[in-house]
């Protein structure tokens, strides 16, 4: 039986996107969910009509819209989404970003298939500013970055919101998103390490099963907040960052090792090479005047031998 997945989407000033979110919602073939979405008190840009309209064309289908009444912040929001989710799953979605039509499937068929996770997220395509459909490129992890997976996370976070699915009983052991201030804009990778820090299984897919948009408004584009909210993160998780980092780094070192070795070989190979090359100059110097079938078998004699 299929379990309900819970769509959490904290809207602020995103009446511009949200269509193609919800749009993006409407397609997925994975069928059992629901979406709340909380207005942190925005302008009023048309957001709420556009949520209602897509209520209506969807009435089988639990959706609702809650308005704040004070601006609290992208935590709060998510937060009140979460505390009124009746679905086994929590499924993460910013109204500016939105989802591959299977992006739901297979995060749950990664659940269904280890009892022992409680995380999943996946690679992204990456939206420059307005466009709204062309990919200028990926976000996610290099080969040797996945290798250190999930200790890669102490050095970068490359997981973006909008791809992650919990089982909702997580909250239960690392408490909802941190709505401190100062943690605000990198309160998702907050969550991530909290949840590592109670030792639970986390898992990123490589494949890209989202649309990740970075542009001017936000909030991530505001390097004072984000240095900010980066000191504050530093600050509260120290000590798991100096673990893991320590692990990616020795990942990173075998990584740097193995390049190593592989271009001490190629220069060997090119060492070679150089010098069958001179042995093949210096024996077509000394068969110039034999006939040609002796310079054939000269020749086969000189380089093939042995």
């Amino acid at each position: 039986m299929e379990k309900l997945v819970t769509i959490v989407m904290p809207c602020y000033n995103m009446g511009k996107y949200i269509q193609q979110a919800l749009d993006s919602v409407g397609v997925q073939t994975y069928t059992k969910w629901e979406i709340i979405a909380v207005e942190d008190l925005g302008i009023k840009d048309g957001t709420e009509d556009i949520v209602l309209k897509f209520a209506k064309k969807h009435k089988y289908q639990s959706i609702q819209f809650i308005t704040s009444t004070e601006n609290r912040g992208v935590s709060a929001a998510r937060n009140t989404a979460i505390k009124q989710a009746k679905g086994a799953f929590i499924a993460l979605l910013d109204p500016d970003d939105y989802w591959a039509s299977d992006h739901l499937e297979k995060a749950i068929n990664h659940f269904n298939s280890d009892p022992e996770l409680y995380f999943y997220s996946s690679f992204a395509y990456l939206l420059n500013h307005d466009s709204p459909l062309k990919s200028v490129g990926i976000e996610g992890y290099v080969d040797w970055e996945m290798k250190a997976f999930p200790y890669i996370l102490s050095i970068r976070n490359a997981i973006p919101a909008s791809s992650a699915v919990l089982r909702t009983k997580v909250f239960d052991s690392v408490q909802l998103f941190d709505e401190d201030k100062e943690i605000q804009h990198v309160e998702d990778y907050d969550l991530w390490v909290r949840i590592l820090e109670k030792n639970l299984k986390i898992s990123i897919n490589p494949e890209p099963t989202i649309y990740y948009r970075k542009h001017a408004s936000a909030a991530t584009s505001n390097s004072k907040r984000m240095h900010i909210a980066k000191h504050s993160f530093a600050k509260k998780h120290k000590d798991w960052l100096v673990l893991y980092q320590r692990e990616a780094l020795e990942q990173l070192a075998r990584k740097i090792f193995s390049l190593d070795e592989k271009i001490c070989t190629l220069k060997l190979n090119i060492n070679s090479l150089v010098t069958r090359v001179s042995i093949i100059e210096e024996t077509i110097k000394k068969v110039k005047s034999m006939p040609i079938i002796r310079q054939l078998f000269y020749i086969k004699s000189k380089i093939f031998r042995g």
